[in-house]
């Protein structure tokens, strides 16, 4: 778009085992869904899940929703300790990782991994009060 390449936004940032409050906020979506207007861009975030019980992904994805469009969440559902990656813009067309260049250490079990990615759309969450 205007001789630009797409903007893509990533967040992977923790605090004392959170996203840092201010990066999860209606604010910070806002200032997002300008710059993936202007750009045809998406937004990516990592979230930490701690088992399937762990809704942080689909709440995350709930504070979203008012500002930002097609969001999908890439996770390994039925696996503990590990990271969904929480999306919105220009999204609808990802295909999910593969492994191009196998490195030298836990090539089967990274390959496994990304084997059990699978995209899914948010799920609705009861807001905590």
């Amino acid at each position: 778009i205007n001789g630009r390449e797409p903007e893509q936004v990533c967040v992977d940032a923790y605090d004392r085992g959170g996203i840092p409050e201010h990066l999860a906020t209606e604010a910070f979506f806002r200032l997002i869904s300008l710059r993936l207007v202007k750009s045809r861009g998406c937004f990516m975030a990592n979230i930490c899940v701690n088992h399937d019980l762990d809704q942080w992904p689909d709440r995350f994805a709930a504070l979203m929703k008012p500002t930002l469009r097609n969001i999908r969440i890439l996770d390994a559902e039925a696996t503990a300790d590990r990271n969904a990656i929480v999306m919105a813009g220009e999204v609808v067309g990802l295909q999910r990782p593969i492994l191009l260049l196998p490195p030298e250490h836990k090539a089967n079990a990274i390959a496994v991994n990304l084997e059990r990615l699978k995209f899914r759309q948010p799920r609705i969450v009861k807001s905590q009060k």
